[in-house]
């Protein structure tokens, strides 16, 4: 059965989205007065107003043609975390006809490497702080490093410049000295499938895939959601809104470099992501919305120095990278009057394809699908599924990528004959059209042929006043021939100062006993408990749960003391 969106189709603009951008930006009422912030950095209070960004997107724009030589199709990848002018950096490349492919920042220098070639990247644009491992990884690339740029102003002595191969991080010419002030000569209309970005995921199933996404995709997507919104009355316009994501992932680049142009609204940046500053921002700058992902969303309304600042601006919050608990959005709701709307996508989708809405029923719900969108349920061996049957979720729309760069075998597995996506996540839909992603495909736990799904455990426990975050995972139980599931907790830190075996024993008997009360059978924590320091997520947030699983196997001798409850 094919599920589709409830709302109108609406016709994609035939542009670019570096021209879809700037049309809105000269024709946007909150764009009106030039003086409007764009961006506004969250630790020096740095302003990027829409003037200065429309004049610096363009004069970058031209020099990259004109004095770079860029040419059409050439792909640019930018290595750099958040600041305000990431956006200027990116868009510029897009309006000069290049594609860009982003780096995770974060990202070891043999990590690096690999995007670099797989991307085929002619350009690199690096954070002048990480740029020693990014010219390590150039190096492994064989990536010349006479083609590389700071984001930074460049020395003064061209002599500390040295010559190819002689270069420091603080010695690469700067791409915003590359501007050019002759006026910015608008190109012929890209073609809308053209790509315009490579955006890797999360690689976590080996090495990561390069998606990528068309200059249509990214009009559709933004399109999409702005009727969506549009039509609930619940957009942004005229808000501040907290930059706290990557902007090299496909989440924030949708979000704060794309849609804040679209509807008119002023973000915060985090160039990181650190608990006290970002509720003295919220204070401080009035912020109204904040895209985060759940562990932060959880520690956000758990954290007893929430208490200490002034959060009442802060009337919305919107969840994505994984499933969050209804309990937990009606908790939130009920104690802090924030509403907590959930979401769906992927970067294979630009990012988005479920929001919910005010009207929505069930606080659990991911949403229902944007316009243009339809869905299926399949299961294993591929049969269509009904109202309520659980089975993967697959999706078709405008919005879904050209393909895996270099990997026509994986495009195929991924996007099928009739042109659906198989996005890999479990869930199913309800008779009122709202979805539910109950886990990963490939990651649920199989007890004597039962399937569990650990999200569904670790949205219970991450419930629990005791508990700051939690991965479930599988592991063998040589008893019982079978899979049975296993929680990695982190406390809260409250409960992480009594470190006691005694205490720690009867906290773990507490948290299986809360989760047995609410599965199935074949769904207990049979596994048991076990208390770590943090998990491991990737830049979006996602559990990197098959890294979580191999790391915790491998101490699982020295932590044998902290492990109990085996049923």
């Amino acid at each position: 059965m094919i599920f589709k969106s409830i709302y109108p189709s609406i016709d994609i603009p035939a542009l670019d989205i570096g021209q879809f951008i700037l049309q809105h930006i000269d024709t946007h009422e909150f764009w009106q007065d030039r003086t409007r912030p764009v961006y506004i950095d969250a630790a020096t209070a740095e302003v990027l107003t829409v003037g200065q960004f429309r004049t610096q997107v363009t004069e970058l724009a031209s020099g990259w043609r004109h004095r770079v030589n860029l040419k059409p199709g050439t792909v640019v990848a930018m290595v750099s975390p958040n600041t305000i002018f990431f956006g200027v950096l990116t868009l510029s490349v897009i309006l000069a006809g290049g594609v860009v492919a982003f780096v995770n920042p974060t990202y070891t220098a043999g990590e690096m490497a690999y995007q670099l070639q797989d991307s085929g990247a002619h350009y690199m644009v690096v954070d002048n702080e990480i740029a020693t491992k990014t010219l390590e990884a150039a190096t492994m690339a064989e990536l010349p490093h006479s083609r590389i740029y700071q984001t930074g102003p460049s020395p003064s002595d061209p002599k500390e410049r040295g010559g190819r191969g002689g270069m420091t991080g603080s010695s690469l010419p700067s791409i915003m000295e590359q501007r050019d002030t002759r006026p910015w000569q608008q190109p012929p209309t890209i073609p809308p499938n053209t790509p315009a970005y490579i955006c890797y995921s999360s690689g976590t199933t080996g090495l990561s895939k390069g998606v990528v996404l068309t200059h249509r995709n990214m009009v559709a997507n933004v399109s999409q959601v702005n009727a969506f919104t549009t039509h609930n009355q619940n957009t942004h316009n005229g808000q501040t809104l907290a930059g706290v994501l990557p902007l090299f992932h496909t989440y924030a680049l949708h979000l704060l470099l794309h849609l804040n142009f679209i509807q008119g609204f002023t973000t915060i940046i985090f160039r990181k992501f650190r608990f006290e500053p970002f509720l003295q921002a919220v204070e401080r700058f009035r912020i109204h919305c904040a895209y985060l992902v759940p562990p932060v969303i959880v520690a956000l309304f758990k954290n007893p120095l929430t208490k200490l600042y002034d959060l009442s601006s802060l009337n919305r919050v919107v969840s994505g990278a994984a499933p969050f608990s209804a309990e937990l959005v009606k908790e939130i709701l009920d104690c802090y009057h924030t509403r907590v709307h959930q979401g769906y996508g992927l970067s294979e989708a630009s990012p988005v394809v479920l929001f919910t809405a005010p009207q929505t029923q069930d606080l659990g719900s991911v949403g229902i699908l944007i316009p243009n969108m339809e869905a299926k349920f399949v299961d294993g061996k591929g049969k269509e599924l009904g109202y309520g049957e659980q089975g993967e979720l697959c999706i078709r729309g405008p919005n879904v990528m050209l393909g895996y760069l270099n990997n026509p075998e994986a495009t195929a597995q991924t996007i099928d004959a009739d042109g659906f996506l198989h996005t890999g996540d479990l869930g199913y839909v309800d008779e009122n059209g709202e979805f539910y992603i109950t886990d990963r495909f490939k990651e649920l736990i199989k007890y004597k042929g039962f399937q569990v799904p650990p999200a569904e455990l670790e949205a219970i426990l991450v419930a629990h006043p005791k508990v700051r975050d939690v991965v479930v995972i599988g592991v063998n139980d040589v008893q019982q021939i079978t899979e049975v599931p296993r929680a990695l907790v982190v406390l809260q830190p409250k409960y992480q100062r009594d470190d006691s075996q005694l205490s720690r024993a009867a906290v773990a008997q507490e948290l299986i006993a809360y989760v047995n009360s609410q599965v199935a059978h074949h769904k207990h924590l049979r596994g048991g408990v076990y208390f770590i320091d943090a998990i491991v997520k990737s830049a979006a947030g996602k559990i990197l749960r098959r890294e979580m699983r191999e790391m915790h196997l491998k101490s699982i001798q020295a932590r044998e003391d902290e492990g109990l409850g085996m049923a």
